[in-house]
């Protein structure tokens, strides 16, 4: 009995071994999406675009990247809201064994940046000059009553060997729109 309980044993330590080794270097789709957001809470440019794939990040980047100080300190206010949740396991969209890509689903939490932008216009046209002020004014008062929170799916894709955000063509839509980086800037600075 105990020579077969040894091979038995043995038989799964070298399964373990292959499925651990098989799964080395892969990264989860969940941890890039939570690398993400940490990097977004900072305004941490470089991390973001480690953890995303495609052209339309730059939209979220661009603009942090450019921004002057004044600008960054208040759009850390804002981007400090930011988070993700996943509450779904996530699940392989690709072929079977290609797993290509990947969607996870959980729970954003934000500051509503349009209703920020629409508090600020309904107060009165300003201009420029002042309106990060008023912007600084808006969020210290009514912070509470502009976060928000939604249910969403965000894709990821395989790349190098690594699962990232995908920004390819209307990937991560519903996400782009919550975030607003490059609407913002451009309405902050008109």
């Amino acid at each position: 009995m105990t020579g077969v309980r040894k091979c038995i044993c043995f038989a799964l330590s070298v399964i373990l071994c292959i499925f651990a080794f098989c799964s080395c270097g892969q990264g989860a789709s969940g941890d890039s999406v939570l690398d993400f957001f940490a990097a977004l809470r900072t305004l941490n440019t470089s991390a973001m675009a480690k953890s995303a794939v495609g052209d339309r990040v730059q939209s979220i980047v661009d603009p942090l990247e450019d921004g002057d100080a004044k600008t960054l300190n208040l759009l850390k206010d804002v981007y400090l809201h930011f988070s993700f949740t996943a509450d779904v396991a996530e699940k392989d969209d690709g072929a079977a064994f290609s797993q290509e890509t990947r969607t996870v689903s959980g729970k954003v939490s934000y500051l509503d940046i349009g209703r920020l932008m629409s508090l600020v216009e309904s107060e009165e046209k300003v201009s420029s000059s002042i309106r990060a002020d008023i912007v600084a004014s808006v969020l210290e008062k009514n912070t509470a009553m502009l976060l928000s929170q939604a249910q969403i799916e965000i894709k990821t894709v395989k790349d190098n060997g690594l699962y990232k955000i995908s920004f390819e063509g209307s990937d991560n839509s519903a996400l782009l729109g919550i975030i607003r980086t490059d609407a913002f800037v451009k309405w902050l600075n008109k």
